[in-house]
């Protein structure tokens, strides 16, 4: 059943990346990997890392840039055994029309998940 439900959401995610690609077949692609180590502090509670990506991804969400050139977003959590730590692999597609330095992407990126990293530590503490 869990298996089942799994195969659905991949499929679903395939779909909406396809569609997404045949609206904008030369989307630029970027890869980002915040990393919580910056900050300090990891987080190893699954569902207190997924509230903070959430958050991140509001907070991404008042920023002109994000609102108006990036098509579609996907993000993953994967568990790093060797280091005992969460890896995130957050996606992000960009209307390539509207797309700009990926460097400027990548600090303003950077900036929000810092900035939300320490918010989530002060209420932690």
């Amino acid at each position: 059943m869990r298996a089942e439900r799994y195969e659905k959401r991949i499929e679903k995610l395939r779909e909406s990346y396809r569609n997404t690609s045949q609206i904008y077949p030369d989307a630029a692609d970027l890869k980002l990997e915040p990393s919580l180590n910056e900050g300090g502090n990891e987080i190893i509670d699954l569902r207190q890392l997924e509230r903070f990506l959430s958050n991140f991804q509001n907070s991404l969400a008042t920023v002109f840039w994000y609102r108006t050139q990036v098509v579609y977003r996907f993000y993953r959590i994967v568990r790093d055994d060797v280091q005992q730590r969460y890896v995130i692999h957050f996606y992000l597609s960009f209307n390539r029309s509207l797309y700009a330095d990926p460097l400027g992407y990548c600090n303003d990126s950077r900036e929000h998940w810092i900035s939300g990293h320490m918010r989530l530590s002060r209420n932690a503490s």
